[in-house]
Formats: C-alpha cells, sequence, structure tokens
C-alpha cells in the first residue's frame, strides 16, 4: 500500500497509483480523516481521478471510526477539499445509513450532499420514532 502526503500527490502529476491511502492529521498530530483507493490517476491542478474512493472520519482519538464515505469512482480537487462523482454513493456510520447518487464532499467546510435517490436508514430507529411523536409529549 502506498501512503501518500496531501503535497506528494500534486508533485505526482500525470502518474497513476495503486492501493493508496492519504491521512490528514490534526495539529496534534491525531488522524482526523483518511482517503483510499484502489487506484487513482493524478491530474493538472490537483485533480485526481479515485476509483474505489472511501473515506474514513476519525473520533478525537484518532482510531475509532465516526464515519465512512464509500463510491465506485470520484473525482477529488486536493487544492479545494472537494470531492465529487456521478456514481452510488454509502455513507455510514453507527447510527444510520445514507446511500444516494450523484454527490459532492466540501471537506473545508465539511458538508455532504447527495443530489439524486437518497435515502436515510436510521439503525435502531425505535427510538427516534418515539421521541419524534408529537402525541407522546401532550
Amino acid at each position: 500500500m502506498l501512503i501518500v502526503a496531501g503535497s506528494l500527490v500534486v508533485t505526482l502529476q500525470g502518474q497513476e497509483l495503486g492501493d493508496f491511502r492519504v491521512p490528514e492529521y490534526t495539529d496534534d498530530g491525531v488522524k482526523k480523516s483518511e482517503i483510499t483507493g484502489n487506484s487513482a490517476k493524478i491530474k493538472a491542478g490537483g485533480i485526481v481521478d479515485i476509483k474505489d474512493f472511501k473515506i474514513e472520519f476519525y473520533e478525537a482519538d484518532g482510531e475509532t471510526i465516526k464515519m465512512a464515505v464509500k463510491a465506485p469512482q470520484c473525482t477529488y480537487n486536493q487544492r479545494g477539499r472537494i470531492a465529487k462523482s456521478p456514481d452510488n454513493v454509502r455513507i455510514e456510520n453507527p447510527k444510520m445509513v445514507v446511500t444516494g447518487e450523484d454527490f459532492a464532499w466540501d471537506g473545508e467546510r465539511e458538508i455532504f450532499k447527495i443530489f439524486k435517490n437518497a435515502k436515510v436508514v436510521i439503525k435502531g430507529g425505535g427510538d427516534i420514532a418515539k421521541t419524534a411523536s408529537p402525541k407522546e409529549s401532550e
């Protein structure tokens, strides 16, 4: 597996990488997130086409995964920290699974958008449905 620092990827323009990961750390050295893929093609301007895209976000301990995002492919702009894909996407955390098509992730603002066929499945939804019932609060 190839480990690539964010600034190194830019210097590899025109090359293809296989089985890679790009971790991001806080100023304190704790892992914040990690992008992985089976292959990546580095293009001009910090654009990377990634196959089998996955990004994991970590809790403050830097080890526990709090959310994972998977897509068959995406285009990632390193400079703007933006990932986009017209393909299927799956976002999962311990409480829910979100699926859909045509997504964008803004890493600077930490925002995900799914533009088509978004579906949310709440895990253990009984508690959520119970607290959302207006009749029980009367």
